[in-house]
């Protein structure tokens, strides 16, 4: 049946012959977290069992390919019965080739706990209950000579949650649409200029944001093994929000207020390979929507390295420091910003089979609540995949 399906979905894009492949993956997780709510008070340690079910899927032919990752997630937990999932993640890409130009699509489903999806977009941690996200991107690149193209693009996401434990979160629409040309400067420099439109619409708390912006961008290759990328760019928000008017007698009414906001964002990477190791870090700002109901001003530093000791020994660490800031002034108590660091080492002693422990250490600095509540993590990991797709077509 699955066969069939992939088969009837493919045939009206077809271009010539095509290969269907499926790469199967099966993950076990042990973890130990000894605050997973992030919480001042009354934090309780828990231990995460979790079994993580997924396959790459991939449909060639000489001018399309198609890539589905399905994913499925069983989580249970001691001592915090209402943080037990079942998570689904099904992103999917693909790409048509024509003679001067190419058609391309990225989207995502997914369902997942609420303390997966929060720190980022509500900027808080919810105990129970699911988030439900649909996302879609098609993108139109009409390339106009060899050095020279241009990118045309649009977007959808809309998130929803479980009313019943949602704490406040409203649902959302967020929809985007912008355009992109690319100048190749030279074999290592590309230059880019970029416009670009979103509208955040919340189902309650009123606050819609229309924003337009600018951008401009540079990358360059250094050298085979070091490369960099920085972009910067200006945006301008109407915010359309409602605000308690005392002026109107004793009894203060809610009335429709509007604001405009301008700032600048940016976006910068570096990344560095060496024999056995590679070093990656970059740093943006940028607008995003938010389950609070406001758009939020997110400012994100990273830092990457990896280094294999041995042939099957690798390991990485990652550190993120991630700051959030309600635009416009909005909802002030709602700031906050996350620092976590990752240390992962991996042992791969099967051609299919891997194992890994991890520590990460989480941070949580709120002006809400005054205080930093921390967490320590340790888990393991064993990791199946195959190491040669199967061809089913």
């Amino acid at each position: 049946m699955v066969r069939a399906a992939l088969l009837l979905a493919w045939t009206p894009f077809a271009g010539g012959a095509v290969e269907v492949t499926v790469t199967p993956q099966l993950s076990g997780l042990l973890q130990y977290d000894d605050n997973k709510l992030l919480r001042i008070v009354d934090f309780t340690n828990v231990w995460q069992g979790a079994v993580i079910a997924g396959a790459t899927i991939e449909a060639h032919d000489p001018v399309t390919d198609v890539t589905l990752r399905p994913r499925v997630s069983i989580r249970r937990f001691t001592e915090e019965p209402d943080l037990n999932s079942e998570d689904l993640e099904l992103p999917i890409e693909a790409t048509r080739r024509f003679e001067r130009s190419q058609l391309g699509l990225t989207g995502t489903l997914s369902r997942r706990p609420l303390y997966e999806t929060d720190l980022t977009d509500a900027g808080l941690i919810v105990a129970g209950g699911s988030r439900d996200d649909v996302s879609f991107t098609p993108v139109w690149t009409w390339f106009a000579t060899e050095r020279n193209q241009a990118q045309f693009y649009g977007g959808y996401a809309e998130a929803t949650f479980d009313q019943t434990v949602s704490g406040g979160l409203t649902n959302y629409r967020y929809w985007s649409a912008g355009t992109t040309l690319s100048h190749q400067a030279s074999d290592q420099t590309q230059i880019s200029l970029g416009s670009f439109w979103t509208r955040f619409e919340p189902e309650r708390g009123q606050n819609l944001a229309t924003t337009i912006g600018g951008r401009l961008g540079l990358s360059t290759a250094f050298s085979e093994t070091l490369s960099a990328s920085a972009s910067v760019g200006y945006t301008v928000s109407d915010i359309e929000f409602q605000t308690l008017d005392f002026t109107a007698g004793p009894i203060p009414l809610l009335v429709n207020d509007q604001a405009t906001e301008g700032g600048w964002i940016f976006d910068a990477s570096v990344s560095k390979r060496f024999t056995r190791a590679q070093l990656d870090a970059s740093f943006t700002r940028r607008l995003s929507p938010a389950a609070e109901g406001v758009q939020s001003e997110l400012q994100t530093l990273t830092g990457t390295a990896s280094y294999r000791l041995r042939q099957h020994w690798t390991l990485r660490i990652n550190v993120e420091y991630v700051d959030r800031t309600t635009q416009g002034g909005l909802r002030r108590n709602l700031d906050r910003s996350l620092l976590t660091t990752d240390a992962n080492l991996a042992w791969r002693f099967d051609r299919q089979w891997s194992l890994q422990v991890g520590y990460r250490y989480r941070r949580l600095e709120s002006s809400f609540f005054g205080t930093t509540p921390e967490s320590n993590v340790v888990s393991f990991t064993v990791r199946y995949e195959l190491d040669n797709p199967l061809r089913v077509y």
